[in-house]
């Protein structure tokens, strides 16, 4: 949710919450706030969607920056039968949800070239996707193990700051992993499986994390209540906020 809105910002919104019936590819659109009041704002659309030129939304729904970084960890083994198809399949998806210069897929093997592609990049992203291979207290780079710590500074040290990050990897939702990782200033929120969780349903539960939060507008808290709920077997998943499981 945006913080302090005025008029004149221009943010993001849900084209649902615009513009429902308006037949358009993207799931969010640009809009410009011309009043706010203290739950809702009247914004322009930019451009006009199905007609609608002006409409009222709720301020919760309104967001300064969307942007997904699918971050791929390469482990040497598992890149062409796992870790690859995970994250294309995600790619797709979320080309379906935002314009293409919104999502990007970014692959490699070593912490020096994730904060190489961040301290370049990171500031059009507002979300960042992990696929690799985790455990309780590490990510695998290649054929190392990275420590929540060490990988937490890394994001700090690229100048990330407020991300919304989404694990998939196996076992970093527990709290000797997502706990001190949601501590980092680079991190809004952690969201990440408490056990091992098999591929499929890791896509589906990040296409319906995200389905809930840029479709449909809803906060992060609430969409991943509605994705966990949807999540098929027994895998489960955390959100940790600050240091703190504010949703198990």
């Amino acid at each position: 949710m945006a913080q302090s809105l005025k008029p004149g910002d221009r943010l993001y919104a849900p084209v649902i919450k615009l513009a429902p019936d308006a037949n358009v590819t993207n799931a969010v659109s640009m809009v410009e706030v011309l009043s706010v009041s203290k739950r809702t704002a009247t914004v322009k659309l930019d451009p006009p969607l199905g007609g609608v030129q002006t409409a009222t939304i709720a301020n919760s729904a309104l967001v300064r920056n969307v942007g997904i970084m699918i971050l791929r960890i390469g482990d040497f083994d598992t890149e062409y039968t796992l870790l690859d198809p995970l994250a294309k399949s995600l790619l797709q998806y979320f080309r379906l949800l935002v314009p293409d210069d919104m999502v990007v897929l970014k692959e490699f093997r070593a912490l020096d070239e994730l904060r190489t592609i961040l301290t370049k990049n990171h500031a059009a992203y507002s979300h960042l996707i992990l696929i690799g291979h985790g455990s309780t207290s590490s990510l695998r780079f290649g054929k190392e193990e990275v420590g929540a710590s060490e990988f937490g500074k890394a994001l700090e040290d690229s100048g990330c700051r407020g991300k919304v990050l989404v694990s998939l990897a196996c076992l970093t939702g527990v709290a000797s992993f997502a706990k001190c990782l949601s501590e980092s200033p680079a991190c809004e929120a952690v969201i990440a499986p408490f056990h091992s969780v098999q591929g499929a349903v890791a896509s589906q539960f990040c296409q319906t994390l995200f389905a809930h939060n840029l479709l449909e507008g809803r906060s992060t808290k609430v969409a991943f209540r509605n994705a966990r709920a949807a999540v098929p077997g027994t895998a489960s998943f955390r959100l940790w906020v600050g240091g703190e499981m504010t949703a198990d």
